[in-house]
């Protein structure tokens, strides 16, 4: 996760700590980040305003004027919760319009754009 600021909090000495399938303690209890945030793996860069990492179920989770990007398609919305156990990711209703001739400023609709696949783009030039 990339940010302008972020927080880390770390589970005070006397608190209950949840440990790993390895047996060790977790440290971290929670790291937000606000301003420019953006996670990423091989296959999505997604960004937003505000997102944090929950080390508990291993979720990120970025909120406000989040775009998902896979290199192909882009999507915007409200809320994306990706879970690092499972390599999946949700994005939840968009409140901004993108495209004024398809959406009416009350919808709260994922937006996507699909672009073709890039080899099928090159063949066609």
């Amino acid at each position: 996760m990339l940010a302008e600021k972020m927080t880390v909090y770390y589970f005070e000495e006397n608190e209950a700590k949840p440990v790993d399938e390895n047996g060790k303690a977790a440290s971290i209890k929670k790291i937000e980040a606000k301003e420019k945030v953006k996670i990423s793996n091989a296959d999505f860069v997604a960004t937003g305003d505000y997102g944090y990492y929950d080390p508990i179920p291993n979720l990120f989770i970025l909120q406000d004027n989040v775009v998902v990007n896979n290199g192909s398609s882009i999507a915007h919305g409200t809320k994306f919760v990706y879970n690092l156990n499972t390599k999946k990711g949700n994005l939840i209703g968009g409140e901004k319009q993108l495209l004024k001739d398809s959406l009416t400023p009350e919808d709260k609709r994922v937006v996507v754009i699909i672009n073709e696949d890039k080899e099928k783009q090159k063949k066609k030039k």
